[in-house]
């Protein structure tokens, strides 16, 4: 299963979410789910794209780590983006799609790519 996840806050920006459900489904607090209704983001492994992984060491020793995870264009003020500008980003995320297939089918993390694992009650991401 492949998700994009949009930021609900200050700009339109997106992540790739991907996951592999169970072929029986998974049970939720309000029940079973079939494989079809399964969120990516309810599964306890998946893997999270990140938009700029060489700044990741950097903002998570300054404590900023959610910033570069999501792709989206710069903000220049006073200037809108073009449609070129949106063509290169959907290109460039397009370019990331080997690295999810290796994601999916040998757990192998690419540079834009991180397992999240999330084990009872407690969140760990590597």
């Amino acid at each position: 299963m492949i998700e994009i996840q949009f930021s609900t806050y200050q700009r339109a920006a997106f992540r790739i979410n991907a996951g592999v459900a169970p072929k029986d489904g998974i049970v939720t607090l309000t029940g079973n789910r079939s494989v079809e209704d399964v969120a990516v983001h309810w599964l306890n492994q998946y893997f999270e794209t990140h938009a700029r992984p060489w700044l990741r060491p950097a903002l998570r020793a300054l404590g900023l780590e959610p910033l570069g995870e999501w792709f989206s264009l710069p903000f220049w003020r006073l200037r809108s983006p073009k449609q070129a500008n949106y063509d290169a980003l959907a290109i460039w995320v397009a370019g990331l799609v080997p690295e999810i297939e290796a994601a999916l089918s040998e757990s192998k993390l690419g540079p834009h790519i991180r397992k999240v694992v999330i084990p009872q009650g407690r969140q760990i991401v590597s």
